[in-house]
């Protein structure tokens, strides 16, 4: 079966890819980890292979993402990586700063996280129980709404047994075990606090509320929590690979990229962004561009 790889981030990971070069591309959309090698060729980017795993801890999701694409006949993957998470919250911000007259970088980055953090809260709901049995595979969307119809009926009745995952359960749909371990990847993905790195770029554009054509700026903010970026960085390097730079998976445009051979709608794909900005963490620091 064909796996659905979809993508989205700058067209600076193409800048990495050197002349008949290779590297590893990632992918965490927080219900699964994909991963494919991507190569250059005649100037453009291909896909060569294509791999992904559902294992809720990430070191073993990459690992078993790298014996795939070994049985794909990568023998010697490039040791460096880059990663567009789900888990890194983006979007435009309007802030009281114009490119000509920049902010220090400390209060720069105390503007962002104070929008990016309404942005966090509202995506929660995203994280849902249900939106996670259905993102992994494990029910469908006509199970998915049984489910709610049967817990709002419970409610109304005054049962006890008011959770979504219960009713799953109770309905045969899931088993116990893979209720516990969507209730693990719930608890990753939404039980973070503390400090939050944030990137940031200018956006520039001729509002419509300006006839006379003066420049209104917006700024692309991004954030991914600190614990989980040192997270993804030691995973990768347990595996021995170098994870050169996070990226927003979310809310870019994207081409498609297609493993050669086969039919076009059977063929596993990539999709990755060619135009637009955003934000990136390297190595250890947080750089803007």
């Amino acid at each position: 079966m064909a796996i659905n790889f979809n993508l989205e981030f700058s067209k600076r990971l193409f800048s990495r890819l050197k002349p008949g070069g290779e590297l590893l591309v990632f992918v965490y959309d927080g219900f699964a980890l994909y991963g494919g090698l991507v190569a250059e060729a005649a100037k453009q980017p291909r896909l060569a292979a294509l791999a992904g795993s559902r294992r809720i801890q990430p070191q073993g999701a990459i690992d078993e993402i790298l014996t795939g694409l070994k049985a794909q006949g990568v023998e010697r993957p490039p040791r460096r990586a880059v990663l567009a998470s789900a888990e890194v919250v983006s979007g435009l911000l309007d802030l009281p700063v114009t490119p000509d007259k920049p902010k220090p970088a400390k209060q720069m980055h105390e503007l962002v996280r104070w929008e990016l953090e309404s942005l966090l809260a509202d995506g929660a709901d995203f994280w849902s129980i249900g939106s996670l049995l259905e993102g992994r595979g494990l029910i469908d969307a006509r199970q998915r709404h049984q489910v709610g119809v049967e817990l709002e009926l419970k409610k109304d009745a005054g049962s006890q047994l008011t959770r979504f995952g219960e009713v799953a359960v109770t309905l045969g749909y899931i088993d116990r075990e893979q209720l516990n371990e969507t209730l693990e990847l719930q608890e990753r993905l939404l039980g973070l606090d503390g400090e939050m790195d944030c990137a940031w770029a200018v956006q520039s554009y001729a509002g419509d509320e300006n006839p006379e054509g003066e420049q209104v700026y917006l700024w692309y903010g991004a954030g991914i929590h600190r614990a989980r970026r040192r997270q993804w960085w030691e995973m990768f390097r347990r595996n021995g690979l170098q994870l050169e730079a996070i990226y927003p998976l979310n809310g870019l445009s994207a081409a498609l990229l297609s493993l050669p051979g086969g039919d076009a709608q059977e063929r596993e794909s990539l999709l990755l962004e060619l135009g637009g900005s955003g934000c990136v963490w390297r190595d250890s620091a947080v750089r803007r561009w």
